[in-house]
């Protein structure tokens, strides 16, 4: 079995979400290691794009060609990239290649709370790593 870390943010709003992702590709883009976004749908991938071509306003964070550092991909897409960071709904089970998958645990209603909670399960039968992170 393939050894694989599961970070977890825990946020409780928009500005948290949006805060997590971006710290945690600006590091890999300083690393120049590339990480796959997972998103659930066209819309939060059209979003997502957007999120990290505009903001901060004073740069920019390519992620539209298969070469870049951040790639954005529809859930059941997989990649050669060792990290994912995985905004959907359902775990991600990664292939042999990825070693690091980041969560938000997203506290800000119950469901969504629950809908995390079965993720963390899920990951803890695999016999996954599980972390907090700090935003």
């Amino acid at each position: 079995m393939t050894e694989v870390d599961v970070i977890f943010y825990t946020v409780k709003n928009s500005s948290d979400k949006v805060q997590a992702l971006l710290k945690t590709v600006d590091t890999y883009m300083l690393r120049k290691e590339k990480i796959v976004v997972i998103v659930p749908d066209e819309k939060a991938l059209a979003f997502t794009q957007n999120l990290l071509w505009s903001l901060p306003k004073e740069s920019f964070r390519p992620n539209s060609t298969e070469n870049a550092l951040i790639q954005v991909s529809l859930e059941g897409t997989y990649s050669e990239a060792k990290t994912v960071f995985n905004l959907s709904s359902i775990p991600y089970a990664p292939s042999s290649f990825v070693k690091k998958i980041y969560e938000l645990e997203d506290i800000s209603h119950q469901d969504k709370a629950a809908l995390f909670k079965k993720k963390f399960q899920a990951y803890q039968k695999q016999g996954f790593q599980l972390a907090a992170g700090t935003i």
